[in-house]
Order: C-alpha cells, then sequence, then structure tokens
C-alpha cells in the first residue's frame, strides 16, 4: 500500500544538533541533525509513499509501516527520507526491528550527507550508519527499535535532479538473524540530459556524420 502527498513544508526545527558528518564506507556514528543546523535540509514534500511490512521474528509477527519520501530543496535536487512507525509484535519473546537495510540506491552512499532529522516525527534514532562500498547502507538502531515505537526520519542529502522508485529495503530484527521480504522505495535515477546537452550531442553527431560522408567521399 502507497500513497502519495505532494506540496507539504518540511523545515520544521525544534532542537539544535551538531552537523551531521559525511558518511564514509564503514560504520557512521549518528548524532542528528535539524533545519537550525543545516537549512538545506529544508524544502518542499514532493512524495511520500507508505508500504506495509511485516515478518516472524521469533514466536510472532512483527509488523509496521515504512513511510519513504522524497524532498526537493530549495535548489532543485532531491533528499531521501525513510520512518518505521505503526510497529507492533503479536509474539510473547522479546523482539524490536534492529535495522532498515537500503540497496540498489543509484549513487554511491560514501561521500553523502546522512543522518536523522531530530526536529520531525520519531521517538528511536538509528545509532550508526553501517556504509557498504556502492550504493547500500544499514541504518542500525543500537538497543532495537521495539513494537510501540517509531523511528526518526533517516535521511540522505544528495545532489540528485531525478529520482525513480528503483531502490530497495528490507528490516531486520535485532542481531539480523531474521529479515523481511524486500521491498521497492524511492532512489536516484540517471538524470536525463538538459537542452543544452543534448544541443550538444545533436551537434556532435552531427560532425561524426559529416566527417563519415567526407572520407566516403574521398575513397
Amino acid at each position: 500500500m502507497y500513497r502519495t502527498i505532494i506540496g507539504a513544508v518540511f523545515a520544521l526545527s525544534f532542537a539544535t544538533p551538531a552537523l551531521s558528518a559525511t558518511l564514509t564506507v564503514g560504520s557512521n556514528p549518528l548524532s542528528g541533525a535539524s533545519f537550525d543546523t543545516q537549512p538545506q535540509l529544508g524544502g518542499t514534500v514532493f512524495e511520500d509513499e507508505f508500504t506495509n511490512v511485516s515478518f516472524g521474528i521469533g514466536d510472532g509477527t512483527f509488523s509496521a509501516t515504512v513511510q519513504s519520501r522524497v524532498v526537493q530543496a530549495t535548489d532543485g535536487t532531491y533528499d531521501f527520507y525513510w520512518r518505521i512507525f505503526d510497529t507492533a509484535y503479536d509474539g510473547t519473546a522479546p523482539a524490536a526491528i534492529g535495522s532498515f537495510r537500503l540497496a540498489d540506491f543509484g549513487i554511491p552512499i560514501a561521500g553523502l550527507n546522512g543522518d536523522y532529522r531530530l526536529d520531525a516525527l520519531g521517538d528511536v534514532n538509528p545509532a550508526s550508519a553501517f556504509v557498504f562500498q556502492g550504493d547500500a547502507v544499514n541504518f542500525n538502531f543500537a538497543n532495537g527499535l521495539p513494537a510501540g515505537s517509531e523511528s526518526y526520519f533517516m535521511f540522505l542529502d544528495t545532489e540528485a535532479k531525478a529520482y525513480a522508485r528503483t531502490a530497495i529495503f528490507d528490516l531486520t530484527n535485532v542481531g539480523q538473524t531474521e529479515n523481511s521480504q524486500i521491498y521497492t522505495t524511492f532512489g536516484v535515477a540517471n538524470a536525463v540530459p538538459e537542452p543544452t546537452t543534448w544541443a550538444l550531442m545533436i551537434a556532435g553527431f552531427g560532425l561524426t556524420g559529416a566527417m563519415l560522408r567526407r572520407r566516403s567521399a574521398l575513397a
């Protein structure tokens, strides 16, 4: 199940945490970010999608809703957000979400600004982000995200000019011994060439054609 929302402003500011660090390959501790400390995170909510997730943990089923959000910054680029809420568990064994795992994002994660938003919805934060070589990352909850709680928005701040529903995610329990099925979400799409780029490409094709015709005439 998903739903699209366009036009809401995403620039709340209730706290003033430290600046996010640029993500590197490996484990990155997260301290939280806000519009106050990173004004570039402000923008317009361009799209929201809600995915119902459920999977077995222990002797029960853990269920949750994952909100995937695209925010268009004031410079026209896109940032990507995810939040886990509506969490419930019908078993008796201890159970909690350990990780939100994202892959096939479309661009390398290392080098991006990534963290969680303290000035938005949520009550449990990811403690770290483990970045893989390429376009995958795990947002990890140190003590888990138990039933009845919800995560803050986790985000990746990009310079993307286009996006598509081509990335994938799953949820795991603490310890990553059990995981949900894979679901689709938003990721960076290959940008469509701008008009000036198209003009240069067409001119290049024309020049190549003229050179080939000249070679044929001389042969």
